[in-house]
C-alpha cells in the first residue's frame, strides 16, 4: 500500500495522463486505490500520454522517487 501511494504521488506531479499496466489490467496511475487493484505478480509498466518533449521530464520525476 505504501508503494502504491508513493507511486501515485510521484505520478501526480506529471501534468499528463499516466496509465499503469500489470498483466491484463490497466488503471489510472494517479489513483493509489487503482494501483492496488493491479496484479502485483507482474511488473508495472507506466504509459505516459503526453508530448514526446515532456516524457523525459516526467519519467525523471518518477524515477527520482523510486
Amino acid at each position: 500500500m505504501t508503494e502504491a501511494r508513493r507511486l501515485s504521488k510521484a505520478v501526480n506531479r506529471c501534468s499528463c495522463e499516466v496509465e499503469a499496466i500489470s498483466g491484463s489490467k490497466t488503471c489510472n496511475a494517479k489513483s493509489w486505490l487503482g494501483l492496488l487493484t493491479l496484479d502485483l505478480n507482474y511488473e508495472i509498466e507506466l504509459r505516459f500520454n503526453c508530448d514526446a518533449i515532456d516524457v523525459d521530464k516526467f519519467v525523471n520525476i518518477v524515477m527520482d522517487r523510486f
